[in-house]
């Protein structure tokens, strides 16, 4: 049994995580935890280009609570100064292609004082200013490509509002899973957006393994199980010749047809059936 105590404390951080995962995933939130670790891990980067201060992996669980607090923190300041998570996204968006001018104009100005090609430069000043907002961009980009499965999950005659809720849920957590895994990735690998990428993609599975498949995943397994469960009863012919075609079936009728006919014939298809349903 599950110490009370423990509960509490799970459900704490749980409450806190909650409260701070909008801004982590698609605001600035991230950024913070990303350069608190990298800092306290690596260094901080001098005029030389060389990381010191830095003290390793060492108590590596305590430098990750601390970038968590520098989050969080982060995040109450947001609340009191900005007016919440929304009007500072709004800026944060707005403020995107300023940031772009100004990286494109610094870069070529730094490149020429440096005796290198202005357009070089441009380029580099603009990917610097667009990988500040790649976790804000890459979390919106990610929402966007689970609300077709929200929006199925909701108004499918399978589903619901619940479902539809759900799976908003889920989309949220593993944008928050897959933003902690860039954060990390970011901080320790010493190769810029190589390991946010990397990062990114196990924190988004591990995640997943934890809130389990989106309901469009679940539907196709439902129905390639299903399909299965057809063709091991015989295979009845689906062409023009087969009577169950005929009638002006549609195909989910034809499709139940020869399933209740299948578990006719082996009885034992009933109990395979109902467990998949």
């Amino acid at each position: 049994m599950i110490n009370p105590v423990t509960l509490n404390r799970v459900w704490n951080y749980a409450k806190r995580g909650l409260k701070m995962a909008p801004d982590f995933a698609l605001g600035t939130g991230g950024e913070v935890f990303e350069k608190t670790l990298k800092e306290a891990v690596r260094g901080v980067k001098g005029a030389d280009g060389k990381y010191v201060g830095g003290t390793g992996y060492k108590n590596f669980w305590t430098k990750l609570k601390n970038a968590f607090k520098a989050s969080e923190k982060h995040n109450s300041d947001l609340i009191r100064t900005e007016g919440g998570f929304f009007k500072a996204m709004k800026k944060n968006l707005m403020d995107i292609p300023t940031s772009l001018k100004d990286g494109w104009l610094n870069g070529a100005t730094a490149a020429k004082a440096a005796g290198k090609s202005g357009l070089w430069g441009s380029i580099k000043g603009v990917g610097k200013a667009l990988s500040k907002r790649m976790p804000l961009i890459g979390s919106i980009l990610f929402m966007a490509f689970e609300t077709p499965n929200i929006l199925k999950a909701t108004f499918d005659k399978d589903g619901g509002i619940v479902d539809g809720a759900a799976e908003f849920v889920k989309a949220g957590a593993r944008a928050t899973g897959s933003m902690a895994g860039f954060c990390i990735g970011q901080a320790l690998c010493p190769i810029p957006v190589v390991g946010g990428i990397i990062g990114g993609l196990v924190g988004e599975w591990l995640t997943s393994k934890i809130v389990g498949k989106s309901f469009s995943e679940k539907k196709a397994a439902a129905e390639e199980e299903k399909k299965k469960l057809v063709a091991q009863a015989g295979g009845f012919d689906t062409g023009s010749t087969n009577i169950f075609a005929q009638g002006g079936m549609n195909a989910d009728q034809f499709m139940l047809q020869q399933l209740q006919m299948a578990m006719m014939q082996n009885p034992d298809l009933m109990h395979k059936y109902d467990t998949v349903a």
